[in-house]
């Protein structure tokens, strides 16, 4: 923590990370930072424990916590939180701002949309996707593919609530 969101404009040389767990207001944050500084540079941080591919990208400002596993052919947009303890199957893609909470399992071919927050020890099954700044709870089972902009609890995992536009 610097200091206010306009102070970033002093920092020339620094990258920076945003280690807000909300992944909405994450990207607010990003979003408004890069109007103090749009020539901002963004860091990337991955615990030495994590077990990773070489078969993986990873977008600017994303943070990968210990003891997390991640597989084969996958995409990790920008600003992505793994918190500790995560499993990653092969060719997942996780877009921009997603927020996966300590003890999450996805499975292989699922996607998870942008700003979509995966709840602690929730568990997704191969093939399925979490639409667009959706919330799955914690402890939950997606076997059946989440809409965009929507919370879904369970196991399996239901639909909610549903957010708007």
């Amino acid at each position: 923590m610097l200091g206010k969101t306009e102070d970033v404009a002093q920092f020339a040389d620094a990258y920076f990370v945003c280690a807000v767990g909300a992944s909405k207001i994450r990207e607010r944050i990003i979003e408004r930072v890069k109007t103090y500084n749009p020539s901002i540079r963004f860091g990337t941080l991955i615990d030495s424990s994590v077990e990773m591919s070489d078969l993986v990208t990873i977008g600017e400002g994303t943070i990968i916590c210990a003891h997390t596993i991640i597989t084969v052919n996958i995409s990790i947009g920008s600003h992505v939180i793994i918190n500790l303890d995560c499993t990653i199957g092969h060719d997942a893609i996780l877009h921009d701002f997603v927020t996966l909470y300590p003890s999450v399992n996805v499975s292989g071919i699922t996607e998870i949309g942008r700003c979509s927050e995966l709840g602690t020890g929730m568990q997704i099954i191969q093939g399925k996707t979490v639409g667009d700044y959706s919330i799955v709870g914690a402890g939950a089972v997606v076997v059946k593919d989440i809409p965009s902009r929507y919370t879904a609890v369970g196991s399996p995992a239901m639909p909610i609530k549903f957010f708007g536009n």
